[in-house]
């Protein structure tokens, strides 16, 4: 009776089991694991397993990564304030059909839009950020936005502003990610791509293309955006859907554009983060000098008209009067 040979298996296998579980330090774990985990897991169980990241490094990204898309600058006004800068200076944003855009032509374009404003009912839901489980300082959330297009929609000073319709903005559940260097500033942000496109009548579109859909344009595809975008890239303060590949990080420059304006002439109002200087909203150029009102034709100068000579009289000529508060000697 005390032989039972199914229950001795039993135990067997969850002393088995339970020896065979990896000892994690309490202290180490952090959202997710290490790319490595796997194979450690097979080469030793039992060893010690480490995590990608320690627990404080990705909750300061995780939040840091909440913050900028609250102040994103497109759904969200953006935070102007210098200690709040998070962007790298190698800062590059990819979305479906626009980028990369180097970091002033980003904020430079997300200007040109007033979403907020044009959406006053907006809403922006996104869950928390989670951390990539191969590439440990990329961190990933799910964004919805909804909202009534109620007031004038603006897309650059340059370009006259789209009126309200009173259309429902309601895309699809859209996938971002933003990536953290060694300093904690961000070096690429991901945005727009929509995730399920079946949910809502908005298909695959996502942030600009969705606010302009919901504003009653017509969104074309990716190859008739690159074509459409050809006239924004000469003209100052439009968005731009790709930066010169000069103004891009190296690992980026091969997909950056050879025509149009740089970074440093395309965005001439300020709109880009910069100070605008006196430049003219609008010109590639300098504003020029008001030009001169010409002046009528010049003509030989008239000839000087003769004096008629005084009548002659036999009376004595008056000398010339002695200046004011002086007097002549007698006799002179």
């Amino acid at each position: 009776a005390m032989f039972n040979p199914p229950l001795l298996l039993a135990l067997a296998g969850a002393v088995s089991i339970r020896s065979f579980q990896p000892r994690v330090h309490a202290s180490r774990i952090a959202p997710v694991m290490s790319s490595s985990m796997g194979d450690n897991l097979g080469k030793a169980f039992g060893d010690v397993v480490d995590f990608a990241v320690d627990t404080s490094t990705a909750a300061v990204r995780q939040v840091a990564a909440m913050k900028f898309v609250q102040s994103d600058g497109f759904w969200c006004p953006r935070d102007t304030a210098p200690e709040s800068d998070i962007l790298a200076e190698d800062f590059v944003f990819m979305g479906p059909a626009v980028g990369p855009l180097c970091k002033r032509d980003y904020l430079g374009t997300v200007n040109c839009f007033n979403v907020p404003a044009a959406f006053p009912d907006l809403r922006v839901n996104h869950s928390m950020f989670v951390q990539d489980p191969l590439f440990p300082d990329r961190f990933w959330s799910v964004l919805r936005v909804t909202g009534t297009h109620k007031a004038a929609l603006s897309v650059g000073p340059s370009l006259p502003e789209i009126p309200p319709s009173g259309n429902k903005l309601a895309p699809g559940p859209q996938c971002v990610s933003v990536t953290f260097n060694k300093d904690n500033k961000i070096t690429k942000y991901t945005a727009g791509y929509v995730v399920d496109n079946r949910e809502t009548d908005f298909g695959d579109a996502g942030l600009s293309l969705a606010v302009l859909k919901a504003a009653g344009i017509p969104t074309p595809n990716r190859a008739l955006i690159a074509v459409l975008a050809l006239p924004f890239y000469f003209t100052p303060d439009t968005p731009k859907a790709v930066s010169h590949a000069d103004d891009l990080p190296k690992p980026w420059a091969s997909k950056g554009r050879s025509i149009g304006l740089r970074a440093s002439d395309a965005w001439l109002g300020g709109t880009g983060g910069q100070p605008g200087g006196t430049q003219a909203m609008g010109s590639s150029v300098p504003a020029p000098a008001p030009a001169a009102q010409p002046s009528a034709p010049r003509s030989a100068p008239a000839p000087a008209q003769k004096q008629p000579p005084p009548p002659r009289s036999n009376a004595t000529p008056q000398k010339p009067q002695a200046p004011p508060g002086t007097q002549r000697p007698q006799g002179a």
